[in-house]
């Protein structure tokens, strides 16, 4: 099936819509990242330890997140995309501003509540909309694209927030990094259209949390594939949240030092989607066990990189190394993206990827990074501001267990993926 007979929109269009949520996925990870990097200086104004600070940067956005995924992804299948979309990046662009008013640690966790509720819109409605706008076989590519985007924001997020802080302080940096989300909200409102689905909207009426897992599950590559990717983002996430804390904490960097170098790492990770998307998808056309094994690849290469970031003795060698992961692991998210895309039917895509990323987020996205920082308030007594660097030492062995349970999903992804395009009556049809 061509692209123009599954959308019947112009390529330009099809391309144009790529590009804006591209630059969604650009504005969410800015807000994200620039939080992560205003840490240590949030924690030293409110007087708060690393498990309050793991709960904030990770569990209340990931928790909200989670909990609002699988309505939003219903909302998905079954509403305008494109308005929905705008709502959301509207809403949780001003609530990260707002945060900058914020001046209790109460006062943040609802704001962050509010940002990780509104973000949960974006990946099923990126997954629907990429998914009735370009065939599998070039999804990847098309995954990449956004993934690039992200990248981008991680390291604009980090740099951006770094400067911001120590010239203005952290509650104007929040400011700062918020608002041009509303711009964006607008433009994606009146430029991008919605395109035509390639399976007929879902008007049925709600089914329950346990009838929506159950039709999961029937897809027996969902289960692996899920702990895989679940293990995969909570190394990667917790990573992206404490690594910046080693970099100020070990090695001695300011806020602005910080963010420059460790927003150079992630613009080195850009290069990684940059060519491991769409090259997973040349492999893809020989079958979709390829795209997975190269989720193999990537967590069983990138564990040893990891382990060398936080043991490294000093920072040129600690950035190196953290370069050498980004390389790598940053890749695996439109790997990932593409390859759960593919194994549900196109009516109900969004919602399959709402179930993906609810469990996704509640063990990588929640758990990980309050579990690190647990680990540090323990251990912190012991080895005081060397602590962020053993705790650090969890994350390869999450890597680990990733590596094997993609191996698992490899096995059946084929027939899964296939199925997918001719469902069988009453598999995902609970949806």
């Amino acid at each position: 099936m061509s692209d123009a007979a599954a959308t019947g929109a112009s390529a330009r269009r099809r391309w144009w819509t790529l590009a804006v949520l591209a630059l969604v996925a650009f504005i969410a990870t800015v807000d994200r990242q620039a939080f992560v990097v205003l840490l240590v200086p949030i924690q030293k104004q409110l007087q708060v330890g690393d498990a309050a600070m793991g709960f904030l940067m990770g569990s209340a956005f990931a928790l909200a997140q989670a909990a609002f995924s699988l309505p939003m992804g219903r909302l998905v299948d079954r509403t305008n995309r494109r308005n929905l979309l705008a709502l959301a990046l509207a809403a949780w662009s001003l609530a990260t501003a707002l945060g900058g008013l914020a001046s209790t640690f109460a006062a943040l966790v609802v704001a962050r509540l509010v940002v990780g509720a509104a973000e949960a819109a974006q990946t099923p409605a990126t997954a629907s909309l990429v998914g009735d706008l370009f065939d599998a076989n070039r999804r990847g590519a098309a995954f990449t694209f956004c993934s690039v985007g992200m990248g981008l924001g991680v390291s604009f997020g980090a740099y951006a927030g770094g400067k911001l802080s120590d010239l203005y302080g952290w509650n104007a940096a929040l400011f700062a990094v918020g608002a041009p989300g509303l711009v964006v909200a607008l433009m994606l409102y009146l430029t991008v259209p919605e395109p035509r689905r390639a399976g007929a909207l879902d008007t049925r009426p709600a089914v329950a949390l346990s009838q929506m897992l159950r039709a999961c599950l029937a897809i027996r590559t969902l289960p692996p594939f899920v702990v895989a990717f679940a293990a995969l983002q909570g190394a990667v996430f917790a990573w992206f949240v404490w690594f910046p804390v080693l970099l100020m904490r070990v090695h001695g960097l300011s806020a602005a030092q910080m963010g420059s170098i460790f927003g150079t790492v992630v613009l080195c990770g850009v290069a990684s989607a940059l060519w491991i998307g769409p090259v997973s998808d040349v492999f893809a056309r020989r079958g979709a066990r390829r795209r997975v094994q190269f989720l193999v690849a990537i967590a069983a290469l990138s564990a040893p990189l990891m382990l060398a970031s936080a043991l490294a003795p000093s920072l040129q060698a600690a950035t190196w190394c953290a370069i050498g992961f980004t390389l790598i692991a940053g890749g695996h998210h439109p790997v990932a993206m593409a390859t759960y895309a593919s194994l549900s039917p196109p009516r109900v895509r969004g919602s399959v990827a709402a179930v993906v990323y609810l469990v996704v987020t509640l063990a990588g996205g929640a758990g990980a990074p309050f579990v690190f920082g647990l680990v540090n308030d323990a251990l912190s007594a012991r080895y005081a501001e060397q602590t962020v660097r053993y705790t650090l030492l969890l994350a390869p062995v999450l890597l680990a267990v990733a590596a094997v349970f993609f191996r698992i999903a490899a096995r059946t992804v084929d027939d899964d993926t296939a199925a997918a395009e001719r469902p069988e009556p009453g598999r995902i049809q609970l949806l």
